[in-house]
Formats: C-alpha cells, structure tokens, sequence
C-alpha cells in the first residue's frame, strides 16, 4: 500500500464531502463545487495509480470531462462519484496487525504482543493472532472465514512468525498467501531456529525478515517498530536515541532467543 495512504484518505473523504453537496441534473451548470471536486480527483488520482491504476485511469478521465461547455457531465459525475465510495472501502479500513504463526511458537507471539502494547496501546481490536487470549478467534467461530474477514475488514499489516513448525500447518501457509494476494503490509520474523535457508513459499529467503539472534536484529527492530508506528498514524521517536525503547526491544530479543 501507498506511504501516501493519509493524504488518499484525506482527498477521499474531501471528495466525498464535495459531492453530498451537490445536486446533479442533466443539465447542471458547474459552479465552485464541481472546481473544488476537479482539483481534489486531479490530486488524488497521481497517489492511487500504484495501488489501483484502473480505478486512478477512470478518475483522470473523469477530471478531464467533467466539465463540457459550462454543463457537469452527469456520467462522468457517477464515475467520480463510484469510484470515491469503491476507494474509502479500500482505503478507510480500521488498522489491524495480523500476527501469523504456529500455536506452538505461542510465547514468542506473547512477548511480541507485549512489545507492540507498549507502543501502538493496549486495544484489543489492533492485533489478531489464533493463540493468544483476547487476540484470538472466538469460541464457535470458524477459522477460515475468520481470516477472510480479517482483510475483508480491516487495513491489514501482516506480521509471519518464521520457524521449522510453522511450515507444517495448512492454516499457516493459508494466511501466507492470503497475505500474499492481497498485497498487504508484510513483516517476517524468524525464530532463533529457523534460518533463511528454511522460507519457502510466497515469502521466500529473498524476502528482508528480522532473524531474532543475527547481529542485525535490533537494527532491523527499530525499522520494525517505525514502520508499525507509521501503519498506525503514530508518532516515531528517534529510535538512536530512545532509551525506553532500547530496553524494551534488547529485552524482547533476549526472550524470543532463549
């Protein structure tokens, strides 16, 4: 997804507003709303062309006709119109860190959840994982369509927790690939016994993951972190010279490596 995504929500919900304010008729002339809608398609159709070209292509061409002799369009009106509502949907989803491991990888999970509480806050609707208490799938609840609704619903950043026992459960590569599909934001942890050599599938060892015990792993935390704060809209900190921070992730990094 787009680094842009705060300002595409912006335009989108500007759009929006833009619209409920008009009243179209075949044969409307154009006045300061329909300028005011021109400029806000005009910006926003360059930031989703990455994302959504097709939908970026409709919303240019829309800009471009929607005025004709004075008269708004009233079809390319509908397209602009369409389009704005498709992308919120897109767009305006709640936040969501989807954590994909094996359940017996649960206390490595744990001290990971513990780490990002301390961060992004405690709410229990801002992470999903299928172990945890009061993270997990509920009682009577199918796992399948749970997953389903996870991207259905919300704006997903992925985190896969990498280990020799996660490659053994269905469910797990499942969630690989749904995040995969969907082209959602992805993150790859690997367990202190699991090695680059081990990944396979659509998250191979090509991919940039944190290896827990390499010499790398508290640079690669603190991008971690940054880029967690950002998916949340949340200030970052300078991680070279946070304290706080550097006690929390040295001592997450000695847990997850006993």
């Amino acid at each position: 997804m787009t680094k842009d995504k705060k300002q595409i929500i912006e335009l989108i919900n500007e759009g929006l507003s833009i619209i409920k304010q008009m009243n179209i008729r075949s044969d409307s002339l154009a006045g300061p709303n329909t300028r005011k809608l021109k400029e806000t398609i005009k910006r926003l159709s360059p930031l989703i062309v990455n994302d959504y070209p097709l939908i970026s292509d409709i919303l240019s061409n829309a800009e471009r006709r929607l005025i004709e002799n004075g008269i708004i369009n009233a079809f390319f009106f509908g397209d602009t119109r369409s389009s704005l509502k498709i992308l919120k949907e897109f767009y305006c989803k709640p936040p969501r860190i989807f954590i994909s491991h094996k359940s017996e990888d649960e206390a490595f999970v744990k001290a990971l959840i513990n780490l990002l509480r301390l961060y992004i806050g405690s709410e229990t609707e801002k992470i999903f994982c299928s172990s945890v208490p009061n993270y997990k799938i509920g009682i009577g609840k199918d796992i399948y369509p749970e997953i389903k609704t996870q991207f259905k619903e919300y704006d997903v950043f992925m985190i896969i927790v990498h280990s020799p026992r996660y490659y053994e459960s269905p469910i797990c590569l499942n969630e690989m690939g749904a995040a995969w599909i969907q082209n959602t934001e992805c993150y790859s942890f690997l367990t202190a016994d699991c090695e680059y050599d081990d990944l396979k599938g659509v998250v191979d060892n090509k991919i940039i993951s944190i290896k827990v015990n390499a010499k790398d792993a508290k640079d690669r935390m603190n991008e971690f972190m940054g880029k967690v704060l950002d998916f949340f809209n949340m200030p970052k900190p300078d991680f070279s010279t946070f304290s706080r921070w550097e006690t929390d992730r040295n001592e997450f990094l000695n847990t997850v490596c006993k």
